[in-house]
């Protein structure tokens, strides 16, 4: 089990630092705005497009280095948990803006692979914490 939680996180980590990095590398052409991430108040996306990328960094960081890792799991959860159900929102209400999670590289309208996808890491996530 230790084996498979290590490779886990590592996994998760490395996902975690390419959506930071990817949103980071596109520096003032990565908006909030026309992504799943906006609010529609201009402080709180401001505050999003310069922290949710370092918060992603970190958080894989954390997760490669195995640090705290019943901590970084849970964190890693209600992130993705929070982006999950965001992207559920706005697909019920039927509006699909660009994916954006990994910056430029992700530019597909938001569908129910977005959600799968969110789910599978998810599920990693979880399998980090229990194995912690």
């Amino acid at each position: 089990m230790n084996a498979l939680r290590v490779l886990v996180s590592i996994a998760l980590g490395l996902m975690f630092i390419w959506a930071g990095v990817s949103k980071l590398a596109q520096g003032k052409q990565w908006s909030v705005a026309s992504t799943p991430f906006s609010t529609g108040h201009q402080v709180i996306d401001v505050t999003l497009k310069w922290t949710l990328p370092w918060c992603e960094v970190v958080l894989g960081a954390l997760l490669i280095s195995q640090v705290a890792l019943v901590a970084t799991g849970i964190a890693a959860c209600v992130l993705l948990g929070g982006f999950t159900v965001r992207i559920v929102q706005l697909l019920r209400r039927g509006e699909r803006p660009a994916c954006r999670c990994f910056g430029a590289v992700s530019r597909a309208p938001l569908s129910m692979n977005h959600v799968w996808r969110n789910i599978v890491f998810l599920i990693l996530s979880v399998l980090v914490v229990v194995a912690a």
